[in-house]
């Protein structure tokens, strides 16, 4: 008789045991079921914030093209007109121009050393033609003078 009651404990803390394994089974189940759900739910909501990013996105576009417009005036503009506009904003915006102006003077030195140079070369061919020199016959052989 006491291996029957034995026998009925463990098979009523059995009981007991299934039934909680069962209980935590459907907890475990409830809650992967609430997870999903959640989840169905945020990528509803995503896909409804990708339209309204790409309406933005959209909304940007023509902002920015509708700026580029208003400030250019198209292929109409000249080269000298569009110069023009970047230097007046170069100055507006306190850029200055001096490191251009002083680029653009070594260059006029640079070019006026260079008409130079062609200019002496050219007398010093002329001489040579006149004394009759026949060892300027070449271009290189007059710059290595």
């Amino acid at each position: 008789a006491s291996e029957g009651s034995a026998n009925g404990l463990s098979s009523s803390s059995g009981a007991l045991t299934s039934s909680s394994r069962s209980q935590t089974l459907d907890v475990l189940e409830a809650r992967i079921a609430a997870k999903s759900k959640q989840e169905d739910m945020n990528r509803l909501s995503s896909s409804s914030k990708a339209s309204s990013y790409e309406e933005r996105l959209t909304r940007k576009i023509n902002k920015d093209r509708s700026n580029s417009d208003s400030h250019s005036q198209g292929p109409a503009d000249s080269f000298e007109v569009r110069l023009k506009r970047k230097a007046s904003e170069g100055s507006a915006n306190g850029l200055s121009s001096s490191s251009g102006a002083l680029t653009s003077s070594s260059r006029s030195q640079t070019l006026n050393s260079l008409e130079a140079r062609i200019a002496m070369m050219s007398k010093q061919a002329d001489k040579n033609r006149l004394c009759g020199s026949p060892k300027a016959s070449s271009y290189e052989e007059l710059l290595t003078r």
